[in-house]
């Protein structure tokens, strides 16, 4: 008897005390005892906000009640259980969050651009190609305005996200990112949890 187990990467919960198999994997098995083993109780909740369930508790879980069962896992080793308590959502702090954070960016980008274009001499720059283009009596407002409209142009399409929509379907840079530094984090806190049980 075979039974095949996905186990998560990461799980959240919000005031759940226990935890039980189907909370953390997904099985693969005959129905009646697929929903057996779902309900089988893995940990209860401790005063810590994050606990690691290995792949092999839960095969130790599922031994105890089908000694002969092979276990197979399609998913992760271990898996990351976090806890939060729940809360209120205050939609003024929230906002003051979002507009301290937008403002925060927007002056550290301008900053970061202001200061390349200054180690650069881009106003030389813009005055040899108004040359170049227009003429020595061409006014260089032309090429700044253009060169501004294509730097926004670019960023748009390089973050593929404008007013709230995406420009396609591909993920944006941002969400790569995070998704990589969620990733690490999960990772880093498994491997932290894990440790001192070694230890052990």
């Amino acid at each position: 008897m075979e039974i095949y187990v996905n186990t998560k990467k990461k799980v959240h919960f919000i005031d759940k005390s226990i935890i039980r198999i189907k909370d953390v994997a997904d099985i693969e098995a005959p129905q009646a005892l697929k929903q057996e083993i779902e309900r089988i109780e893995l940990l209860q909740k401790t005063d810590r906000f994050h606990e690691a369930i290995k792949f092999n508790d839960i095969v130790k879980a599922i031994h105890k009640k089908h000694p002969k069962a092979t276990i197979v896992n399609t998913g992760e080793k271990e898996v990351l259980v976090e806890w939060a308590d729940k809360k209120k959502e205050n939609k003024l702090v929230t906002f003051i969050k979002i507009a301290a954070v937008s403002i925060i960016l927007f002056v550290g980008a301008s900053t970061a651009i202001m200061t390349f274009h200054t180690d650069s001499q881009m106003g030389k720059v813009f005055e040899k190609y108004t040359e170049l283009f227009l003429g020595e009596s061409g006014n260089i407002a032309v090429i700044q305005v253009s060169y501004s409209i294509g730097l926004a142009v670019g960023i748009i399409a390089f973050f593929n996200h404008f007013g709230g929509k995406k420009l396609t379907n591909d993920p944006t840079p941002v969400q790569v990112e995070m998704s990589l530094y969620e990733k690490d984090v999960t990772e880093t806190i498994v491997e932290t949890i894990s440790t001192p049980r070694e230890k052990e």
